[in-house]
């Protein structure tokens, strides 16, 4: 089940992938990944209160370390969106600590920071997942999203325009890029 659910998420049918990650959970309770993976897919349908049920089961069982951190980046974003701030900076800071060698960690740690109105450790966080992967466009979002809430509309732009370089057809920079022009 969880390799039917992993090839209908590349697919991108998140519906089917989300119900082979169920089934998986149904016929194996004790496989962590299957809980993690659903967790997200909950969290990105924005069933906050779901996913946050789901990863804390997962995260409750025994797994690997990649899949913890995994489990531990979706738990801070979810708490996030529940506005569990502290509780999602707590969880951030132990992805990285886990793993401090994933760039996606060091993001989700800057949103959080972020979130927070801690700009310079955000801002840290970014420089260090820039460090790791050059690159990336999440890189470049997360400076665009910093500068942005700073009011920084001009930085805010030309950060998205480096995304954008990195990532040309993702609709979600593009708008980012229209967004930083003002508030």
């Amino acid at each position: 089940m969880l390799k039917q659910g992993e090839a209908a998420w590349r697919a991108g049918n998140l519906t089917a992938a989300l119900l082979h990650y169920e089934r998986a959970i149904y016929l194996a309770p004790g496989a962590a990944e299957a809980y993690l993976h659903a967790g997200n897919l909950q969290y990105g349908f924005g069933r906050y209160k779901q996913a946050l049920a789901l990863l804390e089961t997962g995260l409750g069982l025994p797994c690997d370390e990649t899949e913890r951190a995994y489990g531990l980046r979706v738990r801070a974003l979810t708490l996030l969106q529940l506005r569990r701030k502290r509780e999602a900076l707590g969880t951030a800071q132990e992805a990285v600590a886990i793993a401090p060698e994933s760039e996606e960690n060091h993001i989700v740690l800057s949103t959080v920071l972020r979130a927070l109105g801690r700009f310079k450790p955000a801002e840290a966080a970014l420089a260090q997942a820039q460090r790791l992967a050059p690159d990336s466009a999440s890189v470049w979002e997360g400076y665009a999203q910093l500068h942005k809430a700073q009011r920084h509309f001009k930085q805010a732009q030309v950060f998205a325009d480096r995304a954008l370089r990195c990532a040309p057809e993702t609709p979600e920079l593009m708008l980012l890029k229209g967004r930083s022009h003002s508030g």
